[in-house]
């Protein structure tokens, strides 16, 4: 729909509108297909990903205890489901809005 939309084929007057729209829909689907919020995480304090942040943690040059892991783990897995959720709203949002109105 997004190519047809953005052709010369489509007669919509707002077709270039309806194109970023559908873009918008394909793109959060393929992010929540791919599922890998976790690579979108850093620490805010350290700037580093999780897996740089355990890189670390296992040569030795960073003093960790439980509780700070527990805690940037805790941290990391609320705002991992906070950005899951966002994408469905919002994918949801769009869709409800213009699933009647996305028909040539």
């Amino acid at each position: 729909m997004e190519d047809f939309y953005n052709s010369d084929r489509a007669v919509s007057a707002d077709r270039k509108h309806v194109a970023s729209k559908v873009r918008i829909c394909r793109l959060l689907c393929e992010r929540l297909a791919r599922n890998n919020y976790d690579s979108m995480l850093d620490l805010e304090f350290h700037g580093e990903t999780w897996d740089d942040f355990l890189e670390r943690l296992n040569s030795g040059r960073k003093i960790v205890t439980c509780h700070t892991l527990g805690h940037y783990g805790d941290r990391w897995g609320k705002y991992e489901s906070y950005m899951m959720n966002q994408d469905i709203e919002l994918l949801c949002k769009v869709i409800q809005k213009h699933i009647f109105t996305w028909w040539d």
